[in-house]
């Protein structure tokens, strides 16, 4: 801590001080009522159990499930990127309460992503400025309903990483430092680890955002050592993409249960409200499609009301941000409809599941535009432009308003103190049957016996997540069915001779 503060003048710590006050005012709730619920709790808690009971076995990168699933296990922990359950629970590790531990993760990850903005904005403004960019960052509202709406955890704490990979395609296009290298492939190599969908729309964002900032004199070594820190990255996070790229086709996805709402032209901002088969499938996205368009509308009254004035009446204020304009203009194109054609061009794309994502994009870039322009503000409210500067303030203090009247006062809560007991009872529940393997069926769990050979006794004699020892008694000719969803990997032996599954 201490050499990471040395980068710092005593005035820049005071901003990290203030950017650490934000992110624990916005992640109070969570402490004084509870965690958030959302469709997606479930699945990131069952994880982090996973990790936690793994860790404490001695096994610190597990492949399967000991409980989940009812001990059939699953494929999130070898498909599913691990650092967002993993410091989870450590979390939990460290606290023993599973409340505790998610506010201490959120608040992390909530300054964390602050700080990256901050950093961002640090490239194109001074520190004061770049200090106010960190703070809206923290209080927009899709950033905020990540976590206390949809609990989008992992997305949540990707956002939070994002950031930091601009920062150092930034500085390697300018600089070219070594440390600025190594800094792209860290970055980069984590957000890998932490959210796909986000990879794939950051990936986007870094190429464009690179390819803007090239310079003719310079342009082969800045690809040169652009290219160095992305194969870095690449080889660092290896050992978990590989993976998924040989057995993404054994997941089940929708394959066997199908979930139209997964479609991605369903999810399409600013768009005539569709519908599903069912009138509650149809009410629930009725709403969320308008909420998320809110979502959008108060970042994009944010960055208009932080710039066009003082374009228009500040003659010598000087844009120099038009690489991240030009980040905004593409994020909100591949967010609404008009960019249909390219979304069914490209299945790469696809894999990102609802282009209302993009608005992660949107909303680390407006805060930064936004600040680019914000010294001028403070001098309108000293002179005769105050009556402007008060609707431009107005329209600051809307956001987040709405940030915390309609994302954090509406978000439903489990209380603190059965927060335990709910996540350790759905610990062994059912998982989403997207992470089933292919071969799995809901039949299955007809029978939870964990070894079932018709009337023979069975005696376990070791059962871990991925080693199952069992003795049968004599009898006649029968198969064996094992509690434990079909994957390739298992082998099997009887009397140490190799037996087909």
């Amino acid at each position: 801590m201490k050499a990471f503060l040395k980068n710092f003048t005593t005035g820049e710590k005071f901003y990290l001080l203030i950017l650490a006050a934000v992110s624990f005012a916005v992640m109070m709730p969570v402490l004084i009522k509870g965690v958030p619920f959302g469709y997606d709790l479930p699945h990131h808690f069952q994880c982090a159990m996973t990790f936690y009971e793994s860790i404490l076995s001695g096994d610190f990168y597990p492949s399967w499930s000991l409980n989940r699933n009812f001990g059939f296990g699953g494929m999130e922990t070898r498909l599913y990127p691990p650092i967002s359950h993993y410091s989870l629970a450590l979390f939990y590790l460290v606290t023993g309460n599973w409340h505790i531990a998610s506010w201490l993760t959120f608040t992390f990850y909530a300054f964390l992503g602050c700080l990256g903005v901050y950093l961002w904005a640090k490239e194109y403004m001074p520190a004061g400025q770049a200090v106010f960019a960190g703070c809206i960052y923290a209080l927009l509202p899709y950033h905020l309903n990540q976590l206390y709406n949809t609990f989008f955890f992992a997305e949540f704490v990707g956002s939070s990483v994002l950031p930091f990979t601009f920062v150092f395609v930034a500085r390697v296009c300018k600089r070219g430092k070594f440390a600025d290298v190594l800094g792209l492939a860290i970055s980069f190599a984590v957000l890998i680890l932490t959210h796909l969908p986000l990879t794939v729309i950051g990936s986007i964002c870094f190429a464009i955002y690179a390819l803007t900032l090239l310079e003719r004199e310079k342009i082969f070594s800045q690809i040169w050592k652009l290219a160095l820190g992305v194969v870095a990255a690449l080889g660092a996070s290896s050992f978990f993409w590989v993976k998924v790229l040989l057995e993404r086709d054994l997941m089940a996805k929708t394959l066997i249960y199908p979930d139209p709402w997964l479609d991605y032209r369903l999810h399409f901002l600013l768009t005539p409200i569709q519908t599903f088969e069912g009138e509650l499938q149809t009410r629930i996205y009725e709403t969320a499609t308008f909420f998320y368009d809110l979502m959008l509308l108060y970042p994009v009254i944010l960055v208009l009301a932080c710039t066009i004035p003082f374009f228009i009446c500040e003659r010598r204020s000087k844009n120099n941000m038009k690489s991240v304009w030009l980040i905004l203009g593409v994020s909100v194109f591949l967010a609404i409809p008009l960019s249909r054609f390219v979304w069914d061009r490209f299945s790469l794309l696809q894999e990102v599941q609802f282009p209302w994502r993009w608005l992660a994009i949107v909303c680390i870039v407006v805060p930064i535009i936004s600040a680019s322009q914000i010294n001028f503000l403070v001098q309108w409210f000293q002179d005769k432009k105050r009556p402007l500067a008060l609707i431009i303030g107005g329209c600051i203090l809307a956001v987040i308003a709405f940030s915390t009247s309609q994302i954090i006062r509406q978000a439903p809560f489990i209380e603190k103190e059965t927060v335990n007991e709910y996540i350790n009872d759905r610990a062994k529940g059912i998982g989403f049957t997207f992470w089933w393997t292919i071969w799995t069926r809901q039949e299955a769990f007809d029978n939870k016996e964990k070894v079932s050979a018709n009337n023979r006794t069975v005696e376990i004699q070791k059962w871990t997540a991925t080693d199952r020892e069992f003795q049968i008694s004599g009898g006649e000719a029968t198969k064996v069915r094992i509690a434990i969803f079909y994957h390739p990997n298992w082998k099997a032996t009887e009397n140490d001779i190799p037996v087909e599954t």
